[in-house]
């Protein structure tokens, strides 16, 4: 997992949302604040970001991971720390969690979401 985690931050970097897709399950449980969330609804959302940001620069500390009892499902936490540029500056710092399933295609993320704003 903690090379699918590269992978993922690599692509968000590139800002290649097809390649972003491939990470996800047909419906993520939790997308952020919202539940139960299509695959397409994240496209649109990474997509509108894309549009917007003109350089996303991602960096992940160290993942913890806890896998499941059966090692089907695994919560992922580590620091994330952004810079996006574009029509309008974010930047900071958070405790991101994902959560994954092992799916017949590999695995694959079924909730996304900051734990904790640190900065």
């Amino acid at each position: 997992l903690k090379t699918a985690l590269a992978d993922w931050v690599a692509t968000t970097n590139s800002q290649d949302v097809a390649k972003q897709m491939a990470f996800y399950a047909p419906v993520v449980e939790r997308y952020y604040l919202r539940k139960n969330f299509s695959r397409q609804a994240v496209r649109e959302d990474k997509k509108r970001l894309a549009e917007r940001a003109s350089l996303v620069n991602v960096t992940v500390g160290d993942p913890d991971i806890t896998y499941d009892r059966e090692g089907r499902r695994a919560v992922m936490r580590f620091r994330k720390q952004y810079n996006i540029e574009g029509s309008r500056l974010s930047r900071g710092e958070v405790m991101q969690e994902l959560k994954w399933a092992k799916t017949g295609e590999g695995w694959r993320i079924v909730s996304e979401r900051d734990v904790r704003v640190i900065r």
